[in-house]
């Protein structure tokens, strides 16, 4: 068959002459083939209403949806357009130079039937299902100012004493892309979803920008959670959950080169989160000017344990506020339950694990004296006994015997404690190793320093560091054990006259300290055990309130 050859048309030709003379053009174009329309002419946007959709909240829209979709990606690309309606949807397939488009107003709604999802091959068997999916596309978007939801209350499931849920109960996330690039996602809301609202699989070249995300429905609402992923850029969001705001983890290969930047976060759980599913790299993450504010669990959560490397990791400008445990590291294993529905991977290399190159710089935080009270998660907390039991956290850095964590550093952090530590709790020293255990911030119980304890660490650095007291605590302010290379220079705390010491060092290895004073009298200023004559530094500091 012989070839049918392109004919062009110049922008003058089109533009000049009558209407009709420029009508005859368009009809020569349409004629001479589709796949020969200039991109300027080819229709840019497809309403789902025009293939059959109703937008009246009740009838399943799904096919018609999906026809608009099918339509623009055969085209070569362009927009379907939402707007005006409710629309009921199952899992709609998202392809390659396809942007989704909420206008103001419009609802794409989830329905309430597990029955109208397609589900996927993942490794989180019983969250298989997504509202919108894609696989392998390149050039996609999710884009304007209406909403995603997806049905999050029908979708229960039994809650155990962890908080999480016990059984297999199905359930979608809301948008789930694996393997895509050069992907947007921006100002639309995302609420009322019964797990995940963005789950993005090795995806690369991601921009998340504006977002309003709040759902506070079920234990396990995050709001955004990155697997594998590399290159990815979320700012200015607001994201309210149940659950984690923004989890990274790897499992097939690195999640790298991540960027968050302007965020408010607020959350039953973790703001931000990295690990524990780590079984490749995390590297290269950096948080920054964020407002984190009402956090059950922790603030910011370094969580390596299953045997990859997490390292380079930079966090600055940051102010919390509410936040029960501000910066939490843990190093070691996690042997998880076979019967567990949250992770099925093993952690038989997790004394490879390495968690290194990590900073914290010019961040404010205040933790409560009473978690929770008055905030959007009180209900929840107090429904979970291991959460409502949560008091007198403190800043941790645990690694294990056979882990240590490395170079780490403090610059220009503040932080105010509740206080009401006892003496008893600050002569703590039987804290067990638990070196497979699920990793969670109050997986120590009350620990026997009110503002940073640290053990199994080489290279920690806290200069310019300051830790104050809403009450009286008697616990020292910091408690050392097992480190080497320990460098306090500028730092101050609130101390007490019946507390051991402002600080406790054992078994610690090349301890300098210098230029550091406490803000209220103490009997000692650092009272050292296990420790050589030669390991141990002082230098201009302020000893006028020190009774040693």
């Amino acid at each position: 068959m012989k070839e049918r050859p392109i004919r062009t048309f110049s922008r003058r030709a089109l533009l000049s002459g009558t209407p009709f003379a420029a009508a005859g053009l368009l009809a020569r174009l349409a004629s001479a083939g589709a796949a020969n329309v200039p991109g300027s002419i080819a229709r840019q946007n497809y309403d789902p209403r025009e293939f059959g959709a109703l937008g009246d909240g009740t009838t399943l829209d799904t096919t018609a949806i999906q026809r608009a979709i099918d339509a623009c990606a055969s085209a070569g690309g362009g927009t379907v357009t939402l707007q005006g309606g409710t629309f009921l949807s199952g899992t709609l397939v998202l392809k390659s130079h396809v942007a989704l488009r909420l206008e103001g107003g419009a609802r794409l709604v989830g329905s309430p039937r597990i029955s109208d999802y397609q589900a996927a091959d993942i490794t989180l068997k019983n969250i298989a299902w997504a509202l919108i999916y894609a696989d392998g596309a390149d050039g996609i978007s999710i884009t304007g100012l209406g909403s995603l939801e997806c049905s999050g209350k029908t979708f229960q499931g039994e809650v155990g004493p962890s908080g999480r849920l016990k059984d297999r109960t199905p359930r979608p996330v809301v948008v789930r892309f694996r393997n895509c690039t050069n992907v947007r996602l921006d100002h639309f809301k995302l609420r009322d979803y019964p797990v995940f609202g963005l789950h993005l699989i090795g995806c690369r070249e991601v921009v998340i920008e504006g977002l309003a995300i709040d759902c506070v429905v079920q234990p396990n609402n995050d709001g955004i959670d990155l697997w594998d992923c590399e290159k990815v850029f979320i700012s200015n969001c607001s994201i309210v959950t149940g659950d984690d705001c923004i989890a990274i983890y790897s499992e097939h290969q690195a999640c790298s080169d991540i960027t968050i930047a302007n965020c408010h976060l607020s959350t039953l759980c973790q703001a931000v989160r990295l690990g524990p599913h780590s079984i490749k790299n995390l590297e290269r993450i950096t948080v920054t000017n964020c407002v984190i504010r009402d956090v059950g669990h922790s603030g910011l959560c370094l969580q390596m344990c299953q045997g990859g490397t997490m390292q380079d990791l930079v966090f600055s400008n940051i102010v919390m506020e509410n936040v029960v445990a501000p910066i939490t590291l843990r190093l070691g294993g996690w042997q998880t339950d076979p019967g567990m529905t949250w992770s099925v991977q093993g952690d038989e290399g997790w004394e490879k694990g390495v968690l290194r190159n990590v900073r914290f710089h010019n961040i404010r935080a205040t933790v409560p004296a009473v978690s929770m009270q008055g905030t959007k998660h009180e209900a929840a907390w107090r429904n979970v006994p291991k959460l409502a039991g949560m008091k007198r956290s403190c800043i941790h850095l645990v690694g294990t015997p056979r882990t240590t964590i490395e170079n780490v550093a403090f610059n220009g952090v503040h932080v105010t404690f509740p206080g009401g530590g006892t003496a008893e709790e600050g002569r703590r020293r039987d804290v067990p190793e638990l070196e497979r255990t699920y990793p969670a911030s109050y997986m120590f119980g009350v620990l026997p320093a009110y503002g940073l304890y640290a053990r199994h660490v080489r290279g920690l650095s806290l200069h310019q560091v300051r830790f104050d007291l809403a009450a009286p605590d008697l616990r020292p302010a910091v408690v050392c054990d097992d480190v080497a290379d320990l460098e306090l220079n500028g730092f101050s705390a609130a101390g007490h006259p019946a507390a051991e010491s402002l600080v406790r060092l054992a078994n610690v290895r090349q301890a300098f300290i210098t230029a550091s004073r406490p803000l209220s009298p103490v009997p000692v200023f650092v009272a050292a055990e296990n420790m050589g004559e030669r390991e141990l530094s002082l230098q201009n500091n302020d000893l006028r309130l020190i009774g040693k």
